[in-house]
C-alpha cells in the first residue's frame, strides 16, 4: 500500500496506527461533541463511504438504512467515548481491513493501551505466541500457554463483547487476526489485565499483566543463515526508515546462500516500495505491478436508474530491477499467514505473479489499498478504502487472501512444543530443490 510522505510517520497502515480495539470506558469525557457535530460525524463517514468506498458494490447490506438506524444511537450515546464506539461500529460493517474509525488520538495514552504480550488464535485455541516485556517471565508466564479466560469471561465471550464488533475486515482469517492477535487484550493503562491461563502441563493459574509496562518491539528485520546455508530473513514491518540501509547491508551474505526464505508471517504492512525493492532483487527481468481501480461518480448514470458508478483503472506499472548489483537467481521461498497484511500481500502478489519461487502457509489477511483520511468531531478519523489492487491479471486477492502454493495447516499441538512447522516446510523444500 502506498503512503503519502507526510501521514507515514503518523498514519502508516497496520504498523502505526493506534488501537481501534476493544471498546473503553468513559472517563469523563463526556458530552464536548455536540449533537450537530455527532450527526455531522456520521453523516461524514456515511457520505465519503456511498461516493468513495471501492468495495461499495460487493456490500451485503443496505448502507442508507444502516445510517437511519445509527441515527438514535449516536443522539442517545451517554458520552464521546460511546459515541465513538457507535462511529466504530457503524464503519465495521463495510468489513474492510482498511476502513474503520479511530479515537481523537488524545484518548490513546490512557485509555487504549496494548498489554506487553503477543496473542494468537491457533487451531481454535488462543495462545500467549510472545513476551514484550521481561517482568512477565518473573511472574511466570511464557510463550505457548493458552489463554482460557479474560477478565472472568471466556476469551471468546470477551471477544465477541468487546473487540469484534468494533473490527470489520474482509475475510475471517483477517478478523481473527485483528481480534485475537492486534486487538484482544487493550484497554486502559491503569487498569491491569486478568488472564486465566493454562500452562503446557495443564494446570491453571490467574496472572494480573499491566498494561504499564514497555513493550518490546520485534526488529523489523533480522537475518540468520542455517548450517546447510538457507538464509533466513525476516521482515516483521514495511514501516522502517532504515530499511534499504538494512537490507543493503545484508545483502551480501544473502548473495553467499543456496536459498533464501522470506517470513512475511508477521508483517502487518507499511511503505510498498520498501517491498518492491526486495524484488528488485530477485529477477533479472522487468516485473508488472498490481493492477488499480478507483470509483468515479458520474450523476448522470443515477439519472437513467443505473445504480453503480464507473470505475477508472490504471497500470499495471512495469518495475525494472537493479542493474548495478548481482541478481539472487537461487530458490526462494516466501512464508505468509494470516497477520501477512496490506504491503507485506502487494509484495506477495508480485512474487507470485513473478512466478520467482513458491508461497507457504496459510492464507494471509487478505486487505490492502490506499485509504482516504477524514477528521471527524472530537479529534477522531475516519478512514476509508479508495483503491482496489488485484494481482497483474486482475485476480482478486482482496477479500480472499492470497493462497499459498503449499498450505501448511496451523496445529496447536506443534506450536506448545515449539515446532514451527511452516519453517520447516520450507527448508524440506529447499532440501529437495
Amino acid at each position: 500500500m502506498k503512503i503519502l510522505k507526510q501521514l507515514a510517520v503518523l498514519l502508516m497502515v497496520g504498523t502505526s496506527l493506534p488501537s481501534q480495539g476493544q471498546t473503553i470506558p468513559d472517563k469523563g469525557n463526556t458530552n464536548q461533541v455536540s449533537q450537530q457535530d455527532r450527526l455531522y460525524g456520521l453523516s461524514q463517514i456515511w457520505s465519503e463511504a456511498k461516493y468513495n468506498f471501492v468495495y461499495f458494490d460487493k456490500l451485503s447490506i443496505d448502507w442508507d438504512s444502516l445510517y437511519r438506524a445509527t441515527i438514535p444511537k449516536v443522539i442517545s450515546a451517554a458520552g464521546d467515548l460511546e459515541y465513538y464506539n457507535v462511529l466504530r461500529n457503524f464503519a465495521a460493517q463495510l468489513h474492510d481491513g482498511h476502513t474503520g474509525v479511530w479515537y481523537p488520538m488524545s484518548y490513546y495514552n490512557s485509555l487504549a493501551q496494548y498489554a506487553p504480550l503477543k496473542t494468537s488464535l491457533i487451531d481454535g485455541k488462543v495462545f500467549i505466541t510472545g513476551l514484550l516485556n521481561d517482568t512477565l517471565a518473573t511472574q511466570g508466564l511464557e510463550k505457548g500457554m493458552q489463554i482460557l479466560k479474560i477478565n472472568d469471561k471466556d476469551v471468546f465471550d470477551y471477544a465477541n463483547t468487546y473487540v469484534s464488533p468494533y473490527e470489520g475486515t474482509s475475510t475471517p482469517q483477517g478478523q481473527h487476526m485483528m481480534v485475537y492477535s492486534t486487538y484482544l487484550l487493550n484497554g486502559p493503562v491503569d487498569e491491569p489485565i486478568k488472564l486465566t491461563i493454562m500452562n503446557k502441563s495443564g494446570k491453571t493459574g490467574e496472572y494480573l499483566v499491566s498494561r504499564k509496562l514497555t513493550r518490546k518491539k520485534n526488529p523489523a528485520v533480522a537475518y540468520r543463515q542455517t548450517a546447510e546455508g538457507t538464509g533466513i530473513l525476516s521482515i516483521n514491518s514495511f514501516d522502517n526508515q532504515d530499511f534499504y540501509k538494512i537490507f543493503d547491508s545484508l545483502y551480501t551474505s544473502i548473495l553467499t546462500t543456496k536459498g533464501l526464505i522470506i517470513d512475511l508471517r508477521e508483517n502487518g504492512g507499511g511503505d510498498g516500495s520498501q517491498g518492491l525493492h526486495i524484488l528488485k532483487h530477485l529477477t533479472k527481468n522487468a516485473f508488472t505491478g498490481t493492477y488499480n481501480t478507483y470509483r468515479q461518480y458520474n450523476p448522470s448514470f443515477r439519472s437513467w436508474g443505473v445504480q453503480n458508478a464507473t470505475y477508472l483503472q490504471f497500470g499495471p506499472d512495469i518495475h525494472k530491477p537493479f542493474t548495478d548489483r548481482t541478481i539472487y537467481e537461487k530458490p526462494v521461498v516466501v512464508l505468509i499467514g494470516k497477520q501477512t497484511y496490506s504491503a507485506a500481500e502487494d509484495f506477495t502478489v508480485l512474487f507470485d505473479a513473478m512466478k520467482r519461487g513458491v508461497i507457504i502457509g496459510q492464507p494471509s489477511g487478505g486487505s490492502t489499498g490506499q485509504p482516504l483520511f477524514i477528521k471527524l468531531p472530537g479529534g477522531g478519523t475516519f478512514r476509508v478504502c479508495i483503491k482496489k489492487d488485484t494481482y497483474p491479471d486482475g485476480k482478486e486477492f482482496v477479500g480472499v487472501g492470497i493462497q499459498p502454493n503449499i498450505f501448511v495447516p496451523e496445529s496447536a499441538d506443534s506450536f506448545v512444543k515449539g515446532e514451527d512447522v511452516e519453517l520447516n516446510k520450507a527448508l524440506e523444500y529447499l532440501k529437495a530443490k
